[in-house]
């Protein structure tokens, strides 16, 4: 549920940004939010959760990409600060 939780913070995050992006780090950057958001809409978690039986089985395929791609936006900043 947690993960799940973080969908909506997603979204106010990828606005704020898209706001304030004006370089082309900023676009390179928002381009990888914009994945991480598709990885959420794929896994569609709250109607996973809605649907959720006793003998529902997860596979953990949605968890491995979003932290995946968390790890791709982190690699991404501390190369972007380290420059």
């Amino acid at each position: 549920i947690g993960v799940a939780n973080q969908e909506k913070p997603l979204d106010d995050l990828i606005t704020l940004l898209d706001q304030i992006r004006e370089e082309d780090e900023g676009e390179q950057f928002m381009s990888e939010m914009n994945k991480l958001k598709q990885v959420y809409v794929e896994a569609n978690f709250k109607e996973k959760i809605a649907n959720w039986t006793p003998e529902t089985k997860g596979s953990g395929r949605y968890l491995k990409m979003i932290a995946d791609q968390v790890e791709e936006l982190r690699t991404s900043l501390v190369s972007t600060e380290t420059e």
